[in-house]
């Protein structure tokens, strides 16, 4: 799975990195020194359903971003993203990880304990995403995104069943999309 994600990964930087190696500064709203805190709301995010992250540039085109939030259970979740495009629409490409609880149901987010399935406490996830963003001179900003996740520790699932049924067991995960939309103010 992981191959995968590098594979499309490097498909989608490699036409925009050899079409301008050295892009100018794209406004004096992106760049070294500029951040923001963010709520984001979503489904299967980095964070998960809902949380906040805080972003930080370190490059007009490249910021870090981290942040907590709740999915099925407290989540934490770390990107890398780069941006293209000319101000003020951008668009862009994200990677990063999540460790948090994880079951394999929607249901399980609503009742926050998982009933049967799949189950990792903790979880972790690698997270690949585009998204495209804008900012205002007033330091207002929003960014929506469209990605996929998928567990990296597979083998350490435990099986759970209100049942007790023998013979369970939990098979390799699959990746799954998530949607997340982001408001922040910053600098």
């Amino acid at each position: 799975m992981i191959r995968w994600l590098l594979l499309f990964t490097a498909c989608v930087a490699a036409p925009a990195w050899a079409a301008n190696p050295n892009p100018p500064a794209p406004s004096t709203q992106y760049g070294w020194g500029h951040y923001a805190a963010e709520a984001q709301l979503g489904l299967g995010t980095p964070i998960g359903a809902a949380g906040v992250m805080f972003d930080a540039d370190v490059h007009p085109d490249l910021s870090i971003s981290a942040g907590a939030g709740w999915g099925f259970g407290p989540q934490i979740g770390a990107l890398l993203r780069y941006r293209r495009g000319r101000v003020p629409l951008r668009w862009g490409f994200g990677i990063g990880g999540t460790r948090g609880r994880a079951g394999d149901r929607v249901t399980d987010f609503l009742s926050g304990n998982p009933t049967y399935g799949p189950h990792w406490d903790p979880g972790w996830w690698v997270n690949l995403e585009l998204f495209i963003e804008t900012r205002y001179e007033s330091g207002l900003r929003w960014r929506c995104s469209l990605g996929g996740t998928a567990v990296v520790n597979a083998s350490e699932c435990v099986w759970q069943s209100n049942d007790r049924l023998n013979g369970s067991y939990c098979s390799k995960s699959l990746p799954l999309p998530y949607l997340g939309c982001a408001i922040g103010f910053g600098r």
